[in-house]
């Protein structure tokens, strides 16, 4: 038989082990991406669009957002938790914007850009007509180059439509009273409509 010698360990043994608080290495962001809410590239004049902003690496609480929306206003944002919900903007003039958003931080910077069509209509008609007699409707779109636009016209309460490739189109109103024409131009994937009433 062979003595084993004893273990002469008097203070014991710490079973406990506590976490030791490691910051996480930082990086320069990198995998920015600016889009709208909606995933559109275009949007109808004076109303809201939200721009999100996603970073795919980086440290989002260390890296500030510049977002620059193509019209003389940017604003900038000290880290991307701040805008979670979106960046809300509204246009006043028709046109294409380029819109870039820019995040940074002390290890480099990253820049991504969009552009976006803002666009508007104006339905032209007269305010007063005469019965059984034609008269010319006009939209105007803003901006004019936009590609292929197709036009719904509305006349009244009728249920169905006249589709046109063109912005004009003549129209005779059979009954008296107050008619209701309502045009919606298709243009890319954006809807805009305009509404005129005319007393007949």
């Amino acid at each position: 038989y062979r003595k084993v010698v004893s273990n002469n360990c008097t203070a014991g043994v710490i079973e406990e082990y506590t976490a030791r608080k490691q910051s996480c290495p930082s990086r320069a962001p990198k995998g920015l991406h600016l889009i709208t809410s909606e995933g559109k590239l275009t949007a109808a004049l004076g109303t809201n669009v939200t721009f999100l902003v996603f970073l795919e690496e980086g440290d989002g609480s260390k890296t500030s957002i510049m977002v620059d929306f193509g019209d003389g206003n940017a604003i900038t944002y000290s880290n991307l938790s701040s805008i979670e919900d979106g960046i809300k903007h509204v246009y006043r003039n028709v046109g294409i914007y380029k819109v870039s958003a820019t995040g940074e931080n002390s290890l480099g910077s990253e820049t991504v850009v969009l552009y976006l069509h803002l666009e508007h209509i104006y339905l032209s008609a007269p305010f007063v007509a005469v019965k059984n007699k034609e008269v010319n409707l006009t939209v105007v779109l803003w901006p004019s180059q936009v590609g292929s636009v197709t036009y719904i016209w509305w006349f009244g309460n009728n249920t169905e439509p006249l589709i046109t490739l063109e912005g004009s189109v003549a129209f005779t109103f059979s009954r008296d009273g107050i008619n209701t024409v309502t045009v919606q131009v298709s243009a890319g994937n954006t809807i805009l409509q305009d509404k005129k009433t005319i007393a007949v």
